[in-house]
């Protein structure tokens, strides 16, 4: 696997955790999923990213999974883009 590069830094992401538990709430007539990746952070401006999805589970197969999650640093996957620009604040 490759590994992500920040753009502002110019340097490799090191991987900061394994096994991080995504929800990936239900929209579109899709259901609710859990899935886990590895975190990444760029060790100069600390930014993090999510990359490596792996094995997926349907929230309604697993409620033991749901409850876990919320006891967790489990993490939650926005299908919304935003509409507004942020300006840097300088």
């Amino acid at each position: 696997m490759s590994r992500p590069i920040c753009v502002e830094c110019r340097v490799e992401y090191s991987c900061k955790q394994n096994d991080v538990l995504i929800s990936d709430p239900a929209v579109g007539g899709f259901e609710a999923t859990y899935w886990h990746a590895d975190m990444w952070e760029c060790p100069g401006c600390k930014h993090q990213t999510i990359v490596g999805r792996g094995k997926s589970m349907l929230a309604s197969d697993h409620p033991e999974a749901v409850q876990w999650a919320w006891k967790t640093d489990s993490f939650e996957f926005n299908h919304n883009l935003p509409t507004e620009k942020k300006e840097n604040v300088t």
